[in-house]
């Protein structure tokens, strides 16, 4: 029996991924052709210096390069590499028959994907090539996030700090770079270097790197904040939130740092929840939900009915909740919202996605649409929301 294949696969083929080939020597160049052809790759060209294969990546943008650290003209390979990965910001694969010690320290410095020393075999080609565009399509999508991030911290006067783990600077925003005047290389910076935080009224250090290592819930507090790369002393107002990782224990991924100017309706306390989203006459416990937000844009907080929500995204340690006329932007969990939501009109469809079931437009398998906007549905999360948007 014939195996049917989907009607989107027929329509849209997956392309083939091209490869450029950076090799001096032409026999060995014409046979990883081969080999790649046979692999189901498309080989854009076969050249030997770094002229042509700036030339040919201009021409036809390949997905990867595959390049010999000896190749002929006045740059050897890996000047070749660098110089591709910074105008082009393409993925290199070293080739080499040299696997000494001083060449693999020198071809580190081009910062490749992969590292193939000759003679190698059918296998070992394809599985490093596999790796390496995966490697890179991840990293691509993860510099698409935090240009994302950083694109909706942007407008937000009060300065963003986020740290992982190990307390290693994730992200500044506009303002804290600003104000710490660190703007490069940030997973070197540990949060010490970047801020010591001084109890107000004693001017005591408190060392946060070992207080939040037991904490789970957001912290405030009203401190002096102390910057040692530019020497400034401020008193502010700093909220402390924890990010959690995608697991079942919702283990600690690392953690945020808003910092603003002193408010004297702020409310310090020692462990409390997160109350960027206010809301307004809500008795969860007796199954009474509200039927508005309030929600902070800027220096004004603005009604928000519950019947206006589309969509709300989770995006690291903030959420943004879609409405026809405007986003807007919340430090807190998708937890913490998804609790203060009736089940009835929201359901969660992915880990990072809740929807107003009234708003639905259109389903197809693995997505729904609301505005014209896919938002993705889980596989375990499908079945149930056919039932809630009585499917036929």
């Amino acid at each position: 029996m014939t195996k049917s294949v989907p009607l989107w696969q027929n329509q849209y083929p997956i392309p083939m991924k091209k490869i450029l080939i950076v090799e001096d020597e032409l026999i060995i160049a014409h046979e990883i052709k081969r080999t790649l052809t046979k692999l189901n790759y498309k080989v854009i060209d076969t050249v030997d210096c770094a002229e042509d294969a700036i030339a040919a990546v201009q021409e036809v943008l390949p997905d990867l390069v595959l390049m010999d650290i000896n190749i002929a003209g006045k740059q050897d390979g890996i000047a070749t590499a660098t110089l591709l990965k910074k105008q082009f910001e393409l993925p290199v694969i070293f080739l080499t028959a040299f696997s000494d010690e001083a060449t693999i320290e020198r071809a580190k410095t081009a910062e490749p994907y992969g590292f193939i020393v000759k003679p190698f075999d059918e296998r070992d080609l394809k599985t490093t090539i596999e790796i390496v565009l995966h490697k890179h399509q991840q990293d691509r999508e993860q510099q698409a996030r935090n240009a994302r991030i950083t694109r909706v911290f942007s407008h937000i006067d009060k300065m963003v700090i986020a740290v992982d783990a190990n307390f290693m600077l994730d992200f500044l925003n506009a303002t804290a770079h600003d104000i710490t005047q660190i703007y490069d290389n940030l997973n070197t910076y540990h949060l010490n270097d970047t801020v010591l935080f001084y109890s107000l009224e004693e001017h005591k250090r408190m060392d946060w790197t070992r207080l939040l290592q037991q904490a789970t819930d957001a912290l405030r507090e009203k401190m002096w904040c102390y910057f040692p790369e530019t020497g400034k002393e401020i008193p502010l107002s700093v909220q402390i939130n924890r990010i959690v990782n995608n697991d079942e224990q919702q283990s600690t991924a690392g953690w945020s740092f808003i910092l603003s100017e002193d408010d004297p309706n702020f409310e310090t306390t020692d462990n409390i929840s997160e109350k960027n989203v206010e809301v307004a006459l809500s008795d969860v416990e007796e199954g009474n939900f509200a039927k508005y937000f309030f929600a902070k844009k800027g220096n004004k907080y603005h009604k928000i009915a519950l019947n206006d929500i589309l969509w709300v995204e989770a995006l690291e340690n903030y959420v943004i909740i879609n409405t026809p006329k405007d986003k807007y932007t919340v430090f807190s969990s998708l937890k913490n919202i998804e609790q203060k939501l009736p089940s009835d009109l929201f359901f969660k469809t992915h880990r990072s996605y809740i929807v107003n079931l009234d708003k639905i437009e259109g389903y197809e398998e693995g997505f729904v649409s609301i505005q014209g906007k896919p938002i993705p549905v889980s596989r375990s999360t499908k079945d149930e929301l056919k039932q809630k948007i009585h499917l036929l």
